[in-house]
């Protein structure tokens, strides 16, 4: 039995329940063990990036746009090289809910911070990107903030 069929038994069964919190924020509880697994709202974002552009946007985003996104107090998870590609990336930050992901970023691209900062030397080196957003365990989020691109790229 593969692990989303084993899963759907578990929940059929009763071992496994999902709640939703006025927040958003997703809960799933394992009842046999009486355990609370919280989830997070997790943002992927593929960039796809100008030939021949990946050391130059690398060392923007570390050196100007992440420390800009901490501050602003986004959860940066994970940044890195894609496997396939030198000239795609990735960025991958958690948040409590939608709400909370459209706002901060609202809040962040519309401020002189973002717009009089770095922003047009990071956008002259961006073809494209794509957002994918999904829910993951904070585990999940955990392993792949240890298994940081950063880190893996030596930084």
């Amino acid at each position: 039995m593969g692990q989303n069929e084993s899963r759907r038994a578990d929940m059929e069964s009763g071992i496994l329940a999902r709640q939703r919190r006025d927040v958003g924020m997703e809960l799933e509880y394992d009842i046999s063990k009486g355990d609370k697994i919280m989830k997070r709202l997790v943002e992927i974002r593929s960039y796809a990036l100008k030939p021949d552009s990946g050391a130059a946007f690398q060392k923007l985003f570390l050196e100007k746009a992440s420390p800009l996104l901490r501050e602003w107090g986004f959860d940066v998870v994970s940044f890195g090289r894609s496997e396939h590609d030198a000239n795609a990336y990735y960025l991958i930050r958690a948040f409590d809910d939608l709400a909370h992901l459209q706002a901060s970023e609202d809040e962040f691209y519309g401020s002189d911070a973002w717009r009089q900062g770095p922003r047009e030397e990071i956008l002259a080196h961006i073809d494209s990107y794509l957002d994918t957003v999904l829910w993951l365990s904070q585990s999940a989020i955990e392993e792949l903030r240890a298994f940081d691109g950063i880190n893996r790229l030596g930084v």
